[in-house]
């Protein structure tokens, strides 16, 4: 077990290497960019700023590659180069060239002396630790959400085997996840290549909960960088209350896809004030930029954008209507793909959704929004969303929230409300009354932002001494920590919320000193610290996922939902590299894949039609689309065809074939009577599954030996 623990640890680390080494020029192009042409001024808004903008870059290069067909590590690294020398080649025609290390001098010149400097240095590493933390423990032991097996990891790994974008069908539930906006899975996709590691696309929202809450930091101190000690305490306040909400926290280390739309709406929102002051196209084209990245990220994007809409308004004039123009156009070219190709294929962007207006048909579809409107993700009534929202953004949340976007508007002028307040409203209101699946709180985090924006900017509270807004950091950090235990209430065993309280206060404890230790030091020795802390950050990575690879049963099992799959998932590691498997019955493919063994899965098409058909292709012809009202479909599951399914078996060549047996399910599936008539040609693998509750059974098919039934035929 050491042995295989050190070489998938070796193997991670040399994986992690090859990712900074392909990205490295993305990086410097960006930082570039952040300093010489976004006008950061200090290092933490330049790092904040290139991170951005290397995300809107990235996006642009995905949708090049993944396109033309070479979307691989060899062409990435070209267009990483090309970029990075278009870049350097502008700067030097411009004379605009900063060197990186006089920017870490000149502020680290500016940044002596200050207590309140000092808690901002020393709230960072808080920060820090704690969702280094939680990002750790998430890929040593805790199972990954079962939407990242679905779509949010696999359509990365599925672009990394086949070098173009390509969707992943979703036929065994939700369907709509097939054609769903991947912004956010294209930035896992870049923390796979070369190899496939996966330890780092596991957290990959990590990243995202850092820049948003620098963000909302930024949005509540204002621009100016010597701000005074009580903006900055504001700052320090709002970022920690944004990033104290414990569903927040916890999947901002994982790889669902909410931290980093609302990462991206806020940057389009700081850019956007920003560009009120300046009227440069630049900052428009930046917002605008970030505000397609929001709408690529998830079908309700556009949705939320609405909060951005108040910025935009200004008395028009030339400088007013040019940004507007350059705004909707960056709009346009990050955000319009996924809608574009969904019109494309499907003669409607928003498919699978019907889309009606005044009871005509706009678009057709395969259900309509009543469908969505039945699903158990969709809450009518006050009382129950009251109940959601207590879940997710506890009392304090909801009195902080409610104080900040509702309190002044109740005061007939006495409390004037923030600008944000109105924004936050307009959320709250779109989430609960248009968007379908409004029991998942966590759309809501732009929301959640906009209204601790609000709430600090009250001018009662504005005006407070530094010591106000650092008691309600403190406070909201410390109910943070003593409610996170509830976040793993769905594991089994579920960590006791003591010993969950007790890490986080140690490590919280622990950034905090280091924080304040790094803001007595100078820029030399920030660097080299820094330095440090991010290869021992990387290196476990690369150790807690060796632990995974080594303990995989043990962690999948954790979760009740994957028990009696964890055995199956930790068998399919030992088959042989790229093996190809077909499964059937639920929309669970990734844990399939095998880790570093990376198969092929696939599903096959009862009807014998092509591996990996999507469902507008089965649509046609069927008679299920017309009287759908689910958003489960299954439409080539309505004509099984035996002899046809045994002839796609064999031209896919299928070396498995898996069939997940979920407890829920109504009736068996096809696949299971017809492999039991065959056990010649396939055979059970031999694991140990629980005797009842969901299964796993894989099988391997060896179709060249005689059958048990020629006779066959159609079911």
């Amino acid at each position: 077990m050491n042995g295989e623990f050190v070489a998938h640890a070796l193997a991670g680390a040399a994986s992690i290497a090859a990712v900074a080494a392909i990205h490295a020029p993305l990086a410097y192009a960006a930082w570039r960019l952040a300093g010489n042409w976004f006008g950061a001024r200090s290092p933490a808004e330049r790092a904040r700023d290139a991170f951005l903008a290397a995300c809107v870059i990235w996006h642009c290069e995905v949708l090049l590659l993944g396109v033309a067909g070479a979307l691989g590590w060899l062409g990435v690294s070209l267009l990483h180069y090309m970029l990075l020398a278009a870049i350097l080649l502008i700067e030097r025609r411009m004379h605009t060239v900063v060197s990186p290390r006089s920017v870490l001098d000149g502020a680290a010149a500016a940044d002596k002396g200050g207590d309140v400097r000092a808690i901002a240095w020393s709230a960072v590493g808080a920060a820090l630790f704690l969702a280094a933390g939680l990002a750790l423990y998430r890929i040593a032991a805790l199972p990954d959400p079962y939407d990242s097996l679905t779509y949010h990891l696999m359509l990365p790994a599925r672009w990394l085997d086949a070098g173009r974008l390509e969707a992943v069908s979703t036929i065994f539930g939700d369907i709509a996840p097939t054609y769903t906006p991947a912004a956010v899975e294209e930035f896992f996709f870049g923390l796979m290549l070369p190899l496939g590691f996966d330890g780092l696309a596991r957290i990959g929202q990590l990243p995202f909960l850092l820049a948003g809450a620098a963000l909302v930091a930024a949005l509540a101190r204002g621009e100016t960088a010597d701000a005074a000690p009580a903006a900055r305490a504001r700052g320090i306040a709002a970022a920690a209350m944004y990033l104290f909400l414990p569903e927040l926290l916890v999947q901002g280390t994982g790889s669902m896809v909410d931290v980093a739309a609302a990462a991206y709406f806020l940057g389009a929102l700081h850019r956007l004030l920003r560009w009120r002051r300046s009227r440069a196209p630049r900052d428009a084209i930046f917002a605008g930029a970030l505000a397609g990245l929001v709408a690529a990220s998830r079908f309700t994007g556009p949705v939320y954008l609405l909060g951005l809409v108040p910025f935009l308004c200004a008395r028009p004039n030339r400088d007013w209507l040019r940004g507007i123009a350059c705004f909707l156009g960056a709009l346009a070219v990050t955000g319009a793909y996924p809608y574009v190709r969904n019109w494309l294929w499907t003669g409607n962007p928003l498919y699978p959704l019907e889309i009606e207006l005044g009871g005509r048909t706009l678009f057709d579809g395969l259900f309509d929004s009543g469908a969505l409107s039945a699903s158990r993700y969709h809450i009518a009534g006050v009382h129950t969303a009251l109940q959601f929202l207590t879940s997710a953004w506890g009392y304090t949340g909801i009195a902080a929230a409610a104080t900040g976007a509702v309190l002044p508007f109740l005061t007939f002028g006495k409390l004037s409300p923030s600008r944000f307040a109105a924004p936050a409203l307009l959320l709250f209101a779109l989430h609960f009354f248009v968007v379908p699946y409004n029991a998942n709180m966590r759309f809501l985090f732009p929301c959640w932002a906009l209204a601790v924006l609000a709430l600090v900017a009250i001018p009662a509270l504005e005006r407070a001494r530094p010591g106000v807004f650092l008691a309600i950091a403190a406070a909201f950090a410390l109910e943070a920590i003593l409610r996170l235990a509830g976040e793993f209430r769905a594991m089994s065993p579920a960590p006791a919320a003591a010993n969950v309280s007790l890490a986080a206060c140690a490590l919280v404890a622990a950034g905090t000193a280091a924080g304040w230790r790094a803001a007595k030091l100078g820029a030399r020795g920030r660097r080299t610290i820094a330095t440090l802390a991010a290869a021992a950050a990387l290196l476990g990575v690369a150790g807690a996922q060796a632990w995974r690879e080594t303990h995989p049963r043990e962690i999948d099992g954790r979760d009740l939902r994957f028990r009696g799959y964890a055995a199956a998932w930790a068998a399919v590691r030992g088959f042989p590299d790229r093996s190809r498997i077909a499964y059937a019955g639920a929309n669970l493919p990734y844990p399939l894949r095998g880790g570093a063994r990376r198969h092929d899965v696939f599903t096959v098409p009862l009807d014998g039609a092509e591996v990996r058909r999507l469902p507008h292709e089965q649509e046609r012809g069927s008679d299920l689309a017309a009287s759908a009202a689910s958003v489960e479909l299954a439409i080539e599951r309505a004509r099984p065809d035996r002899v046809r399914w045994l002839e796609r078996v064999a031209l896919a060549r299928v070396d498995y074939l898996a069939l997940y047996l979920p407890s829920s399910r109504r009736s068996r599936l096809p696949e299971e009577e017809w492999v039991e008539r065959d056990p010649r040609r396939f055979e059970r693998v031999a694991i140990d599954l629980p005797a009842e509750g969901p299964r796993l059974i894989i099988y391997r098919v060896r179709l060249d030996a005689a059958p048990e039934n020629a006779a066959g035929g159609k079911r």
